[in-house]
């Protein structure tokens, strides 16, 4: 009986939540930054922080705010209260700064709304490579790898924006 009072001891002292804290640190500063069509704009605080500015819109029913994350730089349209567009880029983006093709493919399947995305322009150095959900949900444009550009075609209800 004491030996099973030792075990049962030995099992309650093991504390799994020492070990998750720090694992789920390493994961979080290792993450790419993850845009998601159609959060709201708490969503979008939780996941990027507190807006940086608030950009022009030429559609008065847009709101546009910028984020910077982990030396990126997004910026969000809201319509509605939701995210219809993301644009994401490096900070300090340009030709020697371009996202790479994994970066690039992580922000496509984030932003799937449970589709999938097929080239429907493939680019090459000097040109964009444009993408549609087969869905046709939403449209991604690929600008040389400096940045991309990730827009709805629906509008997201406003019941659950936070």
């Amino acid at each position: 009986m004491k030996k099973l009072d030792c075990q049962a001891r030995i099992e309650c002292d093991f504390r799994p939540m020492k070990y998750l804290l720090p694992l789920l640190m390493l994961l979080a500063a290792n993450c790419t930054v993850l845009a998601r069509l159609g959060e709201s704009e708490a969503e979008i605080v939780l996941r990027y922080g507190k807006a940086t500015a608030v950009l022009d819109s030429s559609i008065p029913a847009i709101t546009r705010k910028e984020y910077h994350i982990n030396g990126m730089k997004i910026i969000v349209c809201y319509l509605d209260g939701r995210s219809s567009g993301e644009t994401i880029s490096h900070e300090g983006a340009g030709s020697l700064n371009q996202l790479t093709a994994n970066e690039i493919q992580d922000l496509l399947n984030a932003n799937s709304l449970g589709s999938n995305w097929k080239i429907t322009k493939q680019g090459s150095e000097s040109e964009n490579t444009t993408y549609e959900l087969e869905n046709g949900a939403a449209t991604a444009e690929n600008y040389i790898n400096v940045f991309i550009d990730i827009s709805s075609k629906k509008r997201f209800s406003k019941r659950n924006s936070g």
